[in-house]
């Protein structure tokens, strides 16, 4: 593992990680996996576990990010709304974006075709990427910075490559 996702976490601050385990997200997962001291790992069943999870460790004085692939967002959507944007937790998520564009198969397109749309209407803002391209730290930085300066979670949708195509119109 080159250890990218971990590193870029450890410079963000982010303390406590949770999340549901996705097969676009194996390399965060597996890092995650490996054990790093500075962070703490929890992986969950559900995305609003995952959330809740995460509120729970920054009410106890941790600096949670939340990851999930796009599909999941209607089930973190209740705890998103009512634990942490309702007590102002600035909650980082890292959301695989299946269903770019109608770039996938049927099951995520339905989702990820309004996804942006989805979390516009939640208020939570969106910082892109296109997952694999040496954009992580960048993206996280500023996704980190965005949920902190609001007191409220702030997504980075990260776009499989395979679904970016060839201009990456999500970069």
């Amino acid at each position: 593992m080159s250890g990218e996702h971990v590193r870029a976490m450890l410079a963000c601050g982010v303390t406590f990680v949770s999340g549901v385990p996705d097969s676009a997200l194996a390399p965060l997962t597996g890092e995650l996996a490996e054990g790093h001291q500075g962070i703490a790992y929890l992986p969950a069943t559900r995305e609003d576990n995952a959330v809740a999870l995460a509120v729970g460790a920054w009410l106890g004085g941790a600096s949670p990010l939340v990851f999930m692939k796009s599909m999941g967002l209607g089930n973190a959507t209740d705890a998103l709304t009512s634990l942490a944007q309702v007590y102002g937790v600035p909650l980082p998520l890292y959301v695989s974006w299946h269903g770019y564009l109608g770039r996938d198969v049927p099951h995520h397109n339905v989702l990820g075709e309004v996804l942006a749309d989805v979390l516009a209407a939640l208020r939570i803002p969106v910082v892109r990427h296109v997952m694999g391209e040496g954009t992580f730290k960048t993206a996280l930085a500023e996704t980190v910075a965005l949920a902190r300066d609001r007191g409220a979670p702030a997504a980075l949708l990260g776009v499989p490559a395979h679904l970016a195509g060839e201009a990456h119109d999500a970069a």
